[in-house]
């Protein structure tokens, strides 16, 4: 692979590369075949022991540039360091092991153009390898993208494209040290100085398999979303000016000392109910009571578009009812989000 540049591209991919010679052949060409041409991609290969090199310089595209570590040093390393060398108004993210729809860099483009307000937009994708393929949609408005914030991961990481100035401007980056939950945090200050965005358009095929970064280090992933999760509760509690709630709040960043401190019970049971839900599939009754309050102290401090909101949450919750049906937690959960119970999904529940 030649280790040339286009001159001035308008759009530069950060792609690191570890131990992924299954994968990655198929990862190059879906950005070669991109209708997009004008980008540059730093490849950053972080000390591979297989093959990976090999398949990277046996790669000749001129717009594709190989960095290769003699240490291993993790990926969120040189996600910052393709921050410092991008030269294209855009930057956008790719795993080794994923593929791109042949129209996503030229979609995302076009979308971030005509939307300067947007400083990070993502898409939807297809999961699949070792699961069951299925398409996912992340929250689309900027409002819904806030709320998903509050207690969830509202952009897939490889779908997403950043407006770089905002990045450069603001002096945001990952913080290395929150691998493998180093997005959420980012996009938990990015979205304090610009909008998000996210096309309903299936634009990434996101593949699942036993090595990747995410399966490997699951439960760390999950400890350190629950702490960036609580600082944006805090957050939203010292923006919506709720003083009588500041005293059982900790003030602490993340990874530090709560000092014997408790938070607020419904900031505790919102974190609770939301995550039991959407990443380890249990939560109690307590939670649930809780996360009803949350919502209603949530919507007395955003009161515009809190019907939005409200269908939004409505929506995933009747999705995981479907898929996990046996909860009756989720199915009353739902309910809290609800005018009125669909009678036929209230029956489907009840012959579970």
């Amino acid at each position: 692979m030649r280790n040339s540049f286009v001159t001035d591209p308008l759009l530069t991919v950060i792609l690191p590369v570890y131990n992924a010679e299954l994968y990655l052949k198929e990862c190059l060409e879906s950005l070669k075949a991109q209708t997009f041409r004008d980008f540059e991609v730093l490849i950053f290969d972080d000390a591979s022991t297989d093959r990976s090199n090999g398949i990277l310089m046996a790669f000749d595209d001129p717009r594709f540039h190989v960095e290769r570590s003699r240490k291993n040093q993790g990926y969120a390393v040189y996600l910052n360091q393709g921050i410092e060398k991008a030269r294209g108004r855009y930057i956008a993210r790719m795993d080794a092991d994923d593929i791109c729809h042949p129209e996503r860099l030229q979609k995302q483009f076009e979308f971030l153009e005509s939307h300067p307000e947007v400083g990070i937009c993502g898409t939807g994708y297809q999961v699949f390898g070792s699961v069951e393929e299925k398409e996912f949609q992340k929250p689309l408005q900027d409002a819904e993208i806030r709320w998903r914030l509050m207690l969830d991961n509202p952009f897939q990481h490889p779908t997403v494209m950043m407006r770089r100035s905002v990045l450069i401007d603001h002096a945001l980056r990952y913080r290395e040290d929150l691998m493998p939950t180093e997005d959420y945090e980012l996009w938990s200050r990015l979205l304090e100085v610009t909008k998000g965005a996210n096309l309903s358009e299936v634009l990434l095929r996101y593949r699942f398999h036993p090595g990747q970064e995410s399966s490997a280090r699951r439960e760390r992933q999950l400890a350190i979303h629950e702490k960036v999760a609580s600082e944006n509760v805090k957050a939203f509690y010292e923006i919506g000016g709720k003083e009588d709630s500041q005293e059982s709040i900790p003030d602490t960043k993340l990874g530090g000392d709560e000092s014997g401190k408790e938070f607020n019970l419904d900031v505790k049971w919102g974190i609770r109910f939301r995550m039991g839900l959407l990443q380890k599939g249990e939560t109690a009754v307590d939670d649930l009571v809780g996360y009803g309050d949350f919502i209603e102290r949530y919507f007395d401090c955003y009161p515009d578009g809190a019907a939005n909101l409200k269908r939004e949450e409505q929506k995933e919750l009747e999705k995981i009812f479907t898929e996990k049906g046996e909860s009756w937690v989720v199915m009353v959960g739902w309910m809290l989000c609800c005018p009125k119970v669909i009678p036929g999904l209230l029956r489907r529940w009840m012959r579970r």
